[in-house]
């Protein structure tokens, strides 16, 4: 049309800063269990937990795998993860048997787990340990242990939005130690009041 168009305001005006954020995980050991004697026999025992924290994250996580480093022998059986009351299934019913830092029990969760950005979540990890074939004195750890931040195999997951490949880091840790007992101790002493 020709006509000159006057721009308002004149001069350059800032905007509010926009951060880009990506979708970041740190996993990390909770302090419980601690390393304790189990029962043969015993069913629901707490086996491992861990802290997965999106406080950082630029987007919700979706975490689609979780693998367990398993040092055992094959003592241990009906593995089940919960994120509070919630069984996230599936559940193990033959865990994987080695002491091999590169082998594990994998996890390929049904429905992921959602972890909603800024917040955190303990997931705990429990078994059965049967009353037979269970060697009295047997020492056994649960851990996660693949610390490639990239690839990490230990932790699956995406941005729930993007879809993109969740940037993990994690602390690595072979877990609690688990000594397995044949039957509980219960020691009485005198009263000597």
């Amino acid at each position: 049309t020709g006509q000159t168009v006057t721009p308002t305001p004149s001069s350059n005006t800032d905007t509010t800063t926009q951060t880009v954020k990506a979708a970041t995980l740190t996993v990390t050991k909770n302090s419980t269990p601690a390393n304790k004697t189990v029962i043969a026999g015993s069913t629901g025992v707490l086996i491992g937990s861990w802290q997965f924290d999106g406080g950082n994250s630029g987007e919700d996580i979706r975490v689609t795998s979780i693998a367990v480093r398993g040092s055992t022998t094959g003592d241990y059986n009906t593995l089940t993860l919960k994120q509070g009351s919630t069984i996230l299934n599936p559940v193990i019913d033959n865990p994987v048997s080695a002491n091999d830092a590169t082998v594990t029990s994998t996890f390929a969760l049904t429905d992921p787990l959602i972890i909603t950005k800024g917040t955190s979540v303990n997931v705990d990890m429990y078994a059965n340990i049967p009353s037979s074939g269970t060697a009295a004195g047997e020492v056994d750890a649960w851990g996660l242990t693949d610390t490639t931040s990239a690839t990490n195999a230990s932790v699956v997951a995406y941005g729930k939005s993007t879809g993109n490949r969740a940037t993990v880091t994690l602390t690595s840790n072979d877990g609690a130690l688990l000594t397995i007992a044949a039957a509980g101790t219960l020691t009485i002493g005198a009263d000597t009041k």
